[in-house]
């Protein structure tokens, strides 16, 4: 009975200090903003050299997405 609540615990702890961070950016290029294609390029890179940042993305707590736009504007709609 005590292992099982300590278990339970723990797991309640785990998913509290997970965090999901999502990189988002332009699909298209405007004006010196980096765009998808170039964020995910870095992203890779970033995670070759990076423990860190390799596993935030394989185990989905990094994002890297794009914005279906193509202006300097943003429009979280």
């Amino acid at each position: 009975m005590h292992v099982i609540v300590v278990t339970c615990v723990m797991l309640v702890l785990m998913h509290v200090i997970v965090v999901k961070v999502v990189l988002c950016a332009n699909s298209r290029p405007a004006l010196n903003d980096v765009t998808y294609n170039e964020l995910t390029i870095l992203a890779r890179r970033v995670a070759d050299i990076s423990d860190d940042i390799s596993s935030a993305l394989t185990e989905g707590r990094l994002l890297v997405m794009e914005s279906g736009q193509g202006s300097p504007c943003l429009d979280l709609r």
